[in-house]
């Protein structure tokens, strides 16, 4: 058995975590306590509680795997669910875990979501433009282009 949040849990417990291996069997530093901090509710900014809880476990930010599993515990009931369905091996860094907390519409940047509208504009014109000839009429003379 491995101890972890001061209490122990079974090997069974930490196949079901969404954590990769390696977060998952972070040491945690001698003498750690988890800081005080406000729970995150749905009604409350996201990004907003990232921020606090990265400037409040700013001595440990470069332990990832350590501001992974202590992340989770500042969740309210509705974050604690949606953090239990995530998928096992599914979060292998903080940042990983910070961004999938965050609404769909603010995960991407706007390049991302650019060029994800790109995709899915072409796959949907494609079988029109199989099905219909094109004609592109120009003065510039394309062997040379090409």
């Amino acid at each position: 058995m491995a101890q972890r949040y001061g209490r122990n849990v079974s090997s069974d417990d930490e196949s079901d975590r969404p954590f990769v291996e390696n977060i998952t069997h972070t040491q945690f530093p001698d003498r750690f306590r988890m800081p005080t901090i406000e729970q995150y509710k749905e009604n409350r900014d996201p990004k907003e509680h990232v921020h606090r809880f990265r400037n409040i476990m700013a001595q440990y930010s470069s332990n990832d795997g350590l501001l992974c599993l202590t992340f989770p515990q500042t969740f309210g009931d509705l974050a604690s669910r949606w953090f239990g369905r995530l998928p096992p091996g599914s979060i292998s860094s903080f940042s990983n875990l910070s961004k999938s907390l965050l609404p769909v519409e603010t995960r991407h940047s706007p390049t991302e979501k650019m060029a994800l509208a790109l995709i899915t504009a072409a796959r949907k014109l494609r079988p029109y433009f199989q099905a219909h000839k094109i004609g592109v009429y120009t003065n510039c003379q394309l062997k040379l282009i090409l």
